[in-house]
């Protein structure tokens, strides 16, 4: 984020795996001035992420947060100067891309299922669903035969 990020912009931060923001940018959710609601995922994510009263605070007041503040409620994950902003998500970017996709696929579906409450089986059956997934993965196997020598 480079500059203001209004609205749907927060959300679709909010629903992002990484957030960088240079230390100019600005989030508002400007809807309530306008006698409307942001979405209600948007609602529910920004609870979720920066709490109760991180969410009353940016839902009810309608007024910016800076980056850093941002970053304190959890919707930001590095501030950088504004120079620095491509730079540093690019190098974590690349980082990231570097590792086996079939592991990303698995954690992120992990990551994105509410299993609060499952049975330990259910829970189980999914981690062995991804692991299964992993394990035949061809650059997933390249990777854990690199770190093993």
């Amino acid at each position: 984020m480079n500059g203001w990020c209004v609205g749907g912009g927060i959300e679709m931060a909010l629903f992002a795996d990484a957030v960088y923001a240079s230390s100019e940018a600005r989030f508002v959710f400007p809807e309530v001035g306008h006698g409307m609601l942001p979405a209600v995922k948007g609602i529910a994510r920004v609870r979720e992420i920066a709490g109760d009263r991180g969410a009353r605070r940016l839902l009810l007041g309608g007024e910016p947060v800076d980056a850093f503040e941002a970053k304190a409620l959890g919707i930001v994950d590095e501030v950088v100067a504004p120079g620095e902003l491509l730079a540093a998500a690019s190098a974590d970017a690349r980082a990231a891309a570097a590792k086996p996709p079939a592991v990303f696929a698995a954690l992120k579906l992990a990551l994105h299922q509410e299993v609060a409450g499952w049975p330990d089986e259910e829970q189980l059956r999914v981690t062995a669903a991804g692991a299964r997934t992993i394990f035949l993965d061809p650059a997933a196997r390249a990777a854990r035969e690199a770190w093993n020598g």
